[in-house]
């Protein structure tokens, strides 16, 4: 089985990057293999996921869904490769092994994608039942004091809460989760000052603010200041089921420090409600945008179709579910 292949020459991207590591010197190559490294692992369980779907015939596991994790594996090997072109040091992983694995997963999407039909836009009735109905109320709840009481820890930067800090707050309920239940996690109005990491083990985590314009996350790292596009991420979602409301990402590194990420989610079934990470104000304008090789504004109506939420995320087959209101179309 090609998936299975693929898996098998993963495992050995990682094992060399694992003996590379041990000659890493400078602080530049040194954060290139972190990424690679969590870049794998990342892999590794999507396609473990993909896998393990398709050996099982699982009604949980739809070929839309083996062909998300697959593009998602795609995705990791290429931004790995990619870190190491931001910093400008050699590559760490072996590039016939890369290449090869890189090939491997396009032909894995290229037959599922033969058995894939409309069920992004055909399933009526049958949702997944990921999200329970309090988790619905909170995320249409104009309500601070439901979403106060019925958080499991507060946020705050004035000390009122059990954190001052969203990191924190994310690290101690993940380590203290029983079983699979949803974690909330109320953050008050106020500018926090810092890069937040929610890892592939820490799943169903739901943090509520108190508007776009009164929770804000913010951070600075940039390209030019020593990162990988990947690492700049103030906000990086590993984990899945993350669900964020009322809360403002961002990254003031400015266009002339190269590329700076606010927000990256490589989270499955995430739902970002009422946060507008998008540009606001009399800037946001497309014109006022950096004019960088490759950059350019799409104009088609039948290419923007493909980044539509039925169409990208096969959001007709699952958001329903959330109670959250979206247009599937342009």
């Amino acid at each position: 089985m090609t998936v299975q292949v693929a898996m098998d020459h993963v495992i050995e991207v990682q094992n060399h990057a694992k003996n590379v590591s041990r000659n890493c010197r400078g602080k530049r190559k040194k954060l290139v293999w972190m990424d690679c490294e969590k870049l794998m692992d990342d892999t590794i369980l999507q396609l473990n996921r993909s896998l393990d779907g398709i050996k099982s015939n699982s009604t949980t596991c739809s070929d839309f869904d083996a062909q998300t994790w697959l593009s998602a594996s795609l995705t990791n090997i290429e931004t790995c490769l990619s870190g190491s072109n931001d910093l400008n040091v050699s590559n760490i992983l072996q590039p016939n092994l890369s290449s090869n694995v890189s090939q491997l997963i396009s032909n894995c999407l290229a037959v599922n994608g033969e058995f894939m039909d409309a069920e992004n836009t055909t399933q009526v009735g049958g949702f997944p039942n990921w999200l329970t109905t309090s988790e619905r109320k909170l995320l249409q709840t104009s309500s601070i004091g439901l979403m106060a009481t019925s958080a499991n820890y507060v946020v705050a930067k004035d000390r009122s809460g059990h954190f001052s800090s969203i990191q924190a707050a994310i690290n101690y309920a993940a380590s203290r989760r029983i079983g699979n239940q949803r974690i909330v996690i109320y953050v008050k109005r106020g500018v926090y000052r810092e890069n937040v990491l929610v890892g592939p083990t820490m799943g169903k985590i739901m943090l509520i603010g108190d508007g776009l314009r009164y929770t804000i996350i913010t951070g600075s790292r940039s390209v030019a200041a020593g990162f990988t596009t990947y690492s700049t991420a103030t906000v990086g979602v590993d984990g899945i089921g993350f669900i964020a409301r009322g809360i403002t990402f961002r990254n003031t590194a400015g266009p002339q420090n190269g590329q700076a990420v606010a927000l990256r989610s490589a989270s499955d079934l995430s739902v970002f409600y009422a946060c507008e990470y998008g540009n606001i104000g009399p800037a946001a304008s497309t014109r006022y945008r950096v004019k960088w090789p490759g950059y350019h504004v799409i104009t088609s109506g039948n290419v923007a179709n493909k980044y539509t939420v039925a169409s990208l995320i096969a959001g007709r087959a699952w958001l329903p579910s959330t109670g959250v209101p979206f247009t599937a179309g342009l």
